[in-house]
């Protein structure tokens, strides 16, 4: 007459397969969700970035010329028929560095903020380029994103943009 059951030997063994393969799969999800967290966090940092260039290169390109007398290499002012005051022909603009942000002031109104809280502006340039007639200008950021859970990513990118003066 044969026994039915497991012995002890089998149930080990049986446990062990499980347990190791149960390992191995938490491993594998635990590692996905870290990667995509850091996918994330590379996108987001890129994408506010960018978003900041953006409106820096369209306010460039619509500005009739770059206000030397207050422009400095982490600092742009520009003279522009945009963001007009009331009563007015013409505004200046600044594009500028307040503490680790980047910042954009119109003429009599208060400053907008143009990265989100979780990223920091390590590095702003401005490089007035003047060649006969035509005026460029080239702008260099790059943008750091401290994330709670340790992560970091940074991103720098750089645009040149010619003035299209009215």
């Amino acid at each position: 007459m044969m026994k039915k059951g497991f012995s002890l030997l089998e149930v080990i063994i049986y446990l062990s397969l499980v347990f190791i393969i149960v390992s191995v799969v938490a491993a594998f999800v635990f590692w996905l969700v870290a990667s995509n967290s850091k996918n994330r966090l590379m996108i987001e940092t890129l994408n506010s970035a960018e978003r900041a260039l953006e409106i820096m290169v369209f306010e460039i390109r619509s500005a009739e010329s770059v206000y030397t007398p207050t422009a400095t290499t982490s600092q742009i002012s520009l003279q522009t028929k945009r963001h007009l005051p009331a009563g007015e022909d013409t505004a200046y603009l600044d594009f500028y560095l307040c503490g680790n942000k980047l910042c954009m002031k119109a003429e009599s109104q208060d400053p907008v903020v143009l990265t989100p809280e979780n990223m920091e502006v390590s590095n702003l340039v401005f490089t007035y380029i003047v060649s006969g007639d035509n005026a460029s200008v080239k702008v260099d950021i790059s943008v750091q994103n401290k994330n709670i859970s340790g992560y970091e990513f940074s991103t720098a990118l750089s645009s040149s943009i010619s003035l299209r003066s009215y």
